[in-house]
């Protein structure tokens, strides 16, 4: 999933200024959009963030219309979920 945005506040941690962010806007289908609201009505969610540059052409170039799993991680264990 594309990440377009993410809210940022800078807090003071240890006399260190600490960049937080509790926001994520994804860019998702209607279906992508079913399956992240259905985990985060059952537990907490993690976004784990990778630059662009790594990504292969076939990692991002996505084909919309086709069945895909998302990997949901739930105090440690792990569950697949299967999106339309």
């Amino acid at each position: 999933m594309r990440v377009l945005a993410v809210d940022q506040t800078v807090q003071e941690r240890e006399g260190e200024p600490v960049v937080i962010g509790k926001t994520a806007t994804l860019e998702v289908t209607p279906r992508e959009a079913e399956v992240v609201t259905a985990a985060a009505s059952s537990g907490t969610l993690s976004l784990a963030l990778r630059s662009m540059a790594d990504a292969d052409d076939a990692d991002t170039a996505i084909d919309r219309n086709r069945s895909s799993t998302v990997k949901v991680i739930r105090f440690g264990d792990e569950q697949l979920v299967k999106t339309q």
